[in-house]
């Protein structure tokens, strides 16, 4: 008996463990192209756990990964790589893995590229080339990274158009709060509809 009893608390430990392995696995994924740092692990976490949820698991390179990827970020786009992403090449191994990614037909987000922090500086026309190579790889499906906005905004405008609507529905806005007074055109309240979003006046009426 007590055998049996032993056999039954080994094997119930045995389930609970792989239970509890499953469960650590089954975490939704992000892939974060880069090192990991206790700085970049703060920064970009919030950022995901906005669109994928608290669980949200981040790993990085040279981590083991364990579990589905359910998106995949790249914290900062050099101008180097992004030259040879846009023409199709890779150099570096940052570069090597997004291209596979993309081959495989999977999307990228990119939370920040460099050519940026060089608009003050750099001559118009190189700035307009490194511009180019974004919307190219805009096409490839390495894209800038939303960052989720809250489901209730404010418009403080006067009058209320579809393009008001539209740019809320792009930011994920379900609930559009409006001035008390102010003009709501008919082709703005056949927008809300067709988008789902509730549109709300400051005095609570609709």
């Amino acid at each position: 008996m007590e055998q049996d009893k032993l056999v039954e608390s080994i094997v119930a430990e045995v389930l609970k463990r792989l239970l509890s392995r499953d469960q650590a696995c089954a975490k939704p994924l992000v892939r974060v192209y880069a090192w990991r740092s206790l700085e970049l692990a703060a920064r970009i976490h919030p950022l995901l756990q906005a669109w994928h949820g608290p669980d949200v698991a981040l790993v990085f390179n040279g981590e083991k990964q364990e579990g589905e990827v359910i998106a995949r970020l790249l914290p900062l786009l050099s101008c180097t790589d992004m030259a040879d992403l846009a023409a199709g090449q890779a150099h570096s191994e940052t570069a090597r893995a997004v291209l596979q990614e993309l081959l495989q037909g999977h999307r990228v987000d990119v939370l920040d590229y460099e050519y940026l922090s060089h608009a003050d500086t750099a001559p118009s026309a190189l700035y307009a080339l490194y511009k180019a190579c974004e919307d190219k790889l805009t096409s490839y499906g390495l894209v800038r990274f939303k960052v989720k906005q809250p489901e209730t905004r404010h418009c403080q405008e006067d009058l209320i158009t579809a393009a008001h609507l539209e740019q809320a529905a792009e930011a994920g806005v379900r609930t559009l709060i409006v001035a008390t007074s102010a003009r709501i055109t008919p082709l703005a309240a056949e927008s809300a509809d067709r988008l789902g979003i509730k549109l709300v006046r400051e005095n609570g009426t609709l």
